[in-house]
């Protein structure tokens, strides 16, 4: 089962409950995915947009609103050597740029087979979900038993006892 799934927060009137989808993509990546589209979620002015999950690729797409949630997704995407792409889903004289720029503006994480250097894309994406954990916890998003948690989950070893 995957979590391929398509919301956006502003019109939704409940608890978001992804559609599932077999398309090859093992549990492992399922886990990761969903995890680290949790973190994210976690974070000041982020909204998830849409997740992909297959055997060949991992997107997580969202918009960002907050300046210090925005350093610590690039920063993190830099660490793990994840893709981090950008685009306007609006021009800015447009009026839904001018009404909110930074929802015009999208990111993607985004991880693939065939990036070349032989990876999965789970094995990119474990490593993001490490980044995001650790520093998570260094700026008191995240408890030292939830870092721990996702540590083990993302086959990372806990940095919590470096912030207590």
């Amino acid at each position: 089962m995957c979590w391929d799934f398509h919301i956006s927060k502003a019109h939704c009137n409940g608890p978001v409950i992804p559609t599932l989808g077999g398309n090859g993509m093992s549990d492992r990546g399922d886990e990761v995915t969903s995890e680290v589209a949790a973190l994210l979620e976690k974070l000041q002015g982020v909204t998830i947009v849409n997740t992909q999950c297959t055997d060949k690729v991992i997107t997580i797409e969202f918009t960002v609103s907050s300046p210090e949630s925005r350093l610590l997704l690039t920063y993190c995407a830099e660490a793990a050597n994840v893709k981090l792409h950008c685009w306007a889903n609006h021009s800015p004289g447009s009026e839904e740029g001018m009404r909110d720029a930074d929802g015009a503006l999208h990111y993607r994480y985004q991880s693939s087979s065939n990036s070349g250097d032989g990876s999965v894309p789970t094995d990119k994406f474990e490593g993001l979900g490490a980044h995001l954990t650790w520093q998570m916890n260094e700026i008191g998003l995240l408890s030292a038993d939830e870092e721990k948690r996702l540590a083990k989950t993302f086959g990372a070893i806990s940095r919590s006892s470096r912030y207590a």
